[in-house]
């Protein structure tokens, strides 16, 4: 039986990592509400009902005690829970307010925690129960979870928002910082890095997980067994990157405690599951499981089944004693009952089950794709992937980018419509970037039966949507820009390893799936201000040369700029000036007003350095120009 835990979304991670370093022999199951989230701004009624409804979900998966990783939930729903299940070991966390306190020397005691978590009565009961014995602070930080939700766990925006909430504080007047949301500990460095490492930094995990171990104890519920548990994530959220992201956070889980959590054995398989999008229709592929011996693929078939609450899973156990022609038969009949329209993805053990699944194929038109590789971890994937996209290509092609590290054969080689090849290149404002590094390709290179299409970043649902048009039509090779989209099944290539890779290698680079044969490098200026003379002659590069590497680097002095960002920044100024001296109007922005506001302080200084590069140039950048350039700063 596992433990549950529950939060508005991924922040309850930062507490299931204690408990899986206290217990990590016991199974867990975690739900994430991001769907819902944040809770911190709900009504407490709706908080209340909200959490009801998880706890149910949970209590239907057979959970043994019950962990409220969420401190606005706690203080909101905790209370009624215990009314309403006084049997289940039970509980919530809250502000590590005692703690703290107990280690104070005198200093105050700042805690940060979201603004209904603040309002709440357990909150401020806490508060007043140690109120005489330190000089406590809360600081209601909304806005916070919304960065750890997004991924966003450092940078330059981040630290600004937390400069801004914390600066009022002197360093030597702090004695230390509680976490009162279950969200802010992944984003704890940023958070010395701002105050200063000496200020303690507290979170309330740990205590929370040795009460539920203390009480699961209590009713002899605690495991005996010796191998690690399984760990189960559900998110209410229909989004890959709230998948993406929690897998990101669960691997890291690992790292602070030097936990093993091995992703490739079943035992200890991470398994993220979207609830809504497990849901089945008829026009989805299915997963076929066929091997050798009896009730071989029945039984993995049935782990996964049951991992995964999907019925999309089919066996077929190839008994050794039957013939071959039977068995053909009996998986043609299998295969033509379970085909929902999309085709069989078929995991297979031997040669032989392919060679029937490629007749099968023939005969019946149905579309099969072999996967040669008999492994929970991998038919779970197989099943994840399948529950997010019904194209058989796509499914394939993200299951070789995902485990070519762990199995570099597992995927085979098959047949593609044939398609012909192309190259997106990419900007993030715009597409004069994009353009630039789609002439340099074409100069640089005999582009065969290869087309370039450039694209904008700028409107990232508008990028996809261009993508999966593309994708139709085209086999998209790679992309190419300052940041990598993250586009499903799709290899990208930055502009630091475009320009740093020799041209005589430059073909490898593009049709290789390695992309670690380019060595890092210092910019090779040169080849980038070659580039923008053949496509700018209007402007004068003696110039440019001399002002943009200054600029870069008084910028780079501020904001510590990649590579690729250097890059991406000096290939974008290099078409605004171009407009700005040639007269051509630029598009504005239709919301860098807000950008302009949201960044004020970013705005301030980039109007000050650009004079390095206006009055060379004669010209003056707008504020729709600047706005443009904190977008490619801040990756907005």
């Amino acid at each position: 039986m596992p433990i549950g835990f529950l939060d508005s979304g991924v922040g309850g991670l930062s507490v299931m990592r204690e408990a899986i370093k206290i217990m990590p022999n016991e199974n867990y199951i975690y739900f994430g509400d991001s769907k819902n989230a944040p809770y911190g701004t709900k009504p407490t009624k709706e908080i209340r009902d909200l959490t009801f409804k998880v706890v149910e979900f949970l209590l239907d998966k057979g959970i043994k005690g019950l962990v409220v990783a969420c401190n606005t939930a706690t203080s909101a729903a905790v209370s009624e829970l215990r009314k309403t299940y006084p049997d289940l070991p039970l509980v919530g966390i809250e502000p590590a307010i005692k703690p703290a306190v107990e280690m104070n020397n005198g200093g105050k005691v700042l805690i940060m925690a979201t603004p209904m978590t603040i309002k709440q009565e357990k909150f401020n009961l806490l508060l007043n129960k140690y109120k005489d014995k330190a000089e406590i602070i809360p600081i209601p930080c909304a806005g916070l979870m919304e960065f750890i939700e997004k991924g966003i766990l450092s940078g330059d925006e981040l630290e600004e928002y937390l400069i801004e909430k914390l600066c009022v504080y002197k360093r030597e007047e702090i004695d230390s910082i509680v976490l009162g949301c279950t969200h802010y500990p992944f984003v704890r460095d940023s958070i010395k890095k701002v105050v200063g490492h000496e200020i303690a930094i507290i979170d309330g995990g740990e205590g929370t997980v040795r009460e539920i171990k203390r009480r699961l104890k209590e009713k002899n519920l605690l495991s005996d067994r010796k191998e690690k548990g399984i760990i189960s994530i559900y998110n209410s959220l229909e989004d890959q990157k709230i998948i993406d992201l929690s897998l990101k956070l669960i691997e890291n889980i690992g790292k602070r405690y030097k936990i093993s959590i091995p992703l490739g054995e079943a035992i200890n398989v991470v398994l993220i599951l979207l609830l809504n999008q497990l849901k089945e229709t008829e026009n989805k592929p299915v997963l076929l499981i066929a091997m050798h011996g009896k009730n071989v693929a029945n039984s993995l078939a049935g782990v996964v089944k049951q991992m995964s609450n999907s019925n999309s899973v089919y066996s077929y156990d190839l008994l050794l004693e039957k013939k071959m022609q039977v068995a053909y038969e009996e998986m043609k009949s299998l295969i033509e009952k379970i085909n929902r329209g999309k085709g069989v993805l078929l995991i297979y053990d031997m040669g032989s089950v392919k060679t029937m699944g490629k007749l099968i194929s023939k005969e019946t038109g149905i579309d099969i794709r072999f996967i040669a590789a008999p492994s929970t971890i991998l038919a779970l994937e197989t099943v994840k992937k399948m529950s997010c996209n019904d194209n058989l290509d796509d499914i394939m092609s993200g299951l070789e980018q995902s485990y070519q590290h762990y199995f570099p054969t597992i995927v085979e080689n098959y047949y593609r419509q044939k398609k012909k090849n192309i190259i997106i290149t990419l900007c993030m404002n715009g597409e004069g970037g994009a353009i630039q590094i789609k002439k340099y390709l074409e100069d640089s290179l005999e582009l065969q039966d290869i087309d370039i299409f450039p694209l904008s970043m700028s409107n990232q649902k508008e990028l996809l949507f261009k993508i999966n048009e593309l994708k139709k039509l085209y086999n998209i090779l790679c992309t190419i820009g300052p940041f990598d989209p993250q586009l499903y099944g799709v290899k990208f290539i930055s502009i630091t390893q475009l320009f740093n890779t020799p041209l005589d290698k430059l073909t490898l680079l593009i049709s290789s799936s390695d992309q670690d044969i380019v060595i890092k490098k210092k910019i090779k200026y040169s080849l980038i201000f070659n580039n923008i003379e053949k496509q700018a002659p209007n402007i004068d590069i003696d110039i440019l040369k001399k002002v943009l590497p200054k600029f870069i680097q008084e910028l780079d002095h501020q904001y510590k700029l990649s590579y690729d960002k250097k890059i991406g920044i000096i290939m974008h100024l290099s078409g605004v000036i171009c407009s700005l001296v040639d007269n051509i109007p630029i598009p504005k922005k239709f919301n860098y007003k807000n950008i302009i506001l949201t960044h004020k302080k970013t705005y301030e200084y980039l109007y000050d350095i650009l004079e390095i590069i206006e009055e060379p140039f004669h010209i003056r950048f707008s504020d729709s120009d600047i706005a443009s350039l904190i977008m490619i700063i801040k990756e907005i």
